[in-house]
């Protein structure tokens, strides 16, 4: 007897005798439901948790609140930027370059402290960390730049086709 191989579509090789005792999924029979309910049965073990960790969860959340996210959002620095920003378009970009200046500063502060490293090899490492940091910021920047105008073109197009409007 000849076994014959045939892959599925997970590149698996199944014998003709193992696929000819499988079940068939035909596509026209195939309602998109399962014979199986799957119904997950209440935890005795965690339900009582549950309730209780949301409690801490809420009184934790609640001193955070109070004692420090109140402090950091409204005080002259965070109303100066968000006055000077207010009506920026890039202001979610500028963010995310202040979290990678931070990011990248203490990388290279770091770098420049590390004893184990000579100090020939901590300098051009911080200096690559911050050549790095400026470069593909400054190609973030332009990158973007240059797209918005294409983006443009590209949301104003597809709306003209969605509205059938060929101006």
């Amino acid at each position: 007897m000849r076994v014959t191989f045939q892959n599925n579509n997970y590149g698996i090789a199944v014998p003709q005798q193992v696929r000819d005792k499988l079940p068939r999924n035909d596509a026209a029979n195939f309602t998109g439901k399962s014979d199986i309910a799957v119904k997950p049965a209440k935890s005795k073990l965690f339900e009582p948790l549950k309730a209780k960790f949301r409690n801490i969860d809420n009184k934790m959340t609640g001193w955070l609140t109070e004692n420090y996210a109140k402090k950091l959002a409204d005080n002259s620095v965070v109303n100066w930027v968000a006055d000077k920003f207010k009506n920026d378009k890039y202001f979610y970009n500028h963010v995310t370059t202040v979290g990678s200046i931070i990011t990248s500063g203490l990388y290279a502060h770091r770098t420049l402290k590390n004893d184990q490293l000579d100090k020939d090899r901590r300098n051009t490492l911080a200096i690559n960390q911050l050549l790095t940091l400026g470069v593909s910021t400054a190609g973030a920047y332009t990158l973007d730049a240059s797209m918005d105008k294409w983006w443009n073109r590209v949301t104003a197009g597809y709306a003209g086709v969605q509205l059938k409007d060929d101006a």
